[in-house]
C-alpha cells in the first residue's frame, strides 16, 4: 500500500512538472486605454450633447460616488435629480478632456482612469448660490476645471464607469452677460 502512495503521489509531481502552464493571454495596455479613454469621452460627451440615455449606459447598475452637496452615496437610480438640476440651469458651451493616468488591473477587465475636464458653461437658471456654494449670476459665462479618478468594468465588451470621485470645480466667472 505504502509503495502504491510513493508511485502515486511520485506520478502527481512528474505530471504537474510536465504540465504546460496556461498562459493568460497578454494585455495589449495601448489598445485597452484606448477603449478605456473612449468609454469616458462617451460619458462627458452624451453630457455635452444632453443624451440623457446613453450618458446613463456609461454608469454600472452598482455605480456610487460621493456627493459634492451630502454625506450620501448617489446612485445611478437617483441620477435623475442632478441631472434635472443641472441641464435646467447650465448649458454647455465647450468641454475639453485630458487623460493624465491609467491602471489597469486584474485581467485587463477593471481599471482606474485619472484625467481632467473643463467646461465652460453659460449660467441660464436664476442668479442665486448654486447647490456648490457659488454665486451663479444669470446669463454669466463660467469655467470650471475638475479633477476625475474613475473606477470603470468591463461587463460583456463594454466598459461602465462603477464609482470614483471628482474634487469640487472651482469656477471663475469668464464673462458677464
Amino acid at each position: 500500500m505504502r509503495k502504491l502512495f510513493i508511485l502515486g503521489f511520485v506520478a502527481i509531481v512528474f505530471l504537474s512538472c510536465n504540465n504546460k502552464k496556461e498562459e493568460s493571454p497578454k494585455l495589449n495596455k495601448a489598445e485597452i486605454e484606448k477603449e478605456l479613454w473612449k468609454a469616458i469621452e462617451a460619458r462627458f460627451y452624451s453630457w455635452r450633447d444632453n443624451n440623457y440615455d446613453a450618458h446613463m449606459e456609461t454608469y454600472h447598475p452598482h455605480w456610487r460616488r460621493w456627493s459634492l452637496t451630502s454625506k450620501k452615496l448617489l446612485k445611478k437610480e437617483g441620477f435623475i435629480n442632478l441631472w434635472d438640476y443641472v441641464k435646467k440651469n447650465e448649458e454647455v458651451i465647450e468641454m475639453e478632456l485630458e487623460p493624465i493616468e491609467f491602471t489597469i488591473m486584474g485581467n485587463g477587465e477593471t481599471a482606474i482612469v485619472h484625467f481632467v475636464s473643463k467646461e465652460t458653461f453659460k449660467w441660464i437658471g436664476p442668479s442665486e448660490p448654486s447647490i456648490y456654494g457659488e454665486y451663479m449670476e444669470k446669463d454669466s459665462i463660467y469655467t470650471g476645471t475638475l479633477r476625475w479618478s474613475d473606477v470603470l468594468v468591463k461587463v460583456n465588451g463594454k466598459w461602465q464607469c462603477i464609482g470614483g470621485h471628482r474634487d469640487k470645480s472651482q469656477l471663475k466667472n469668464s464673462l458677464s452677460k
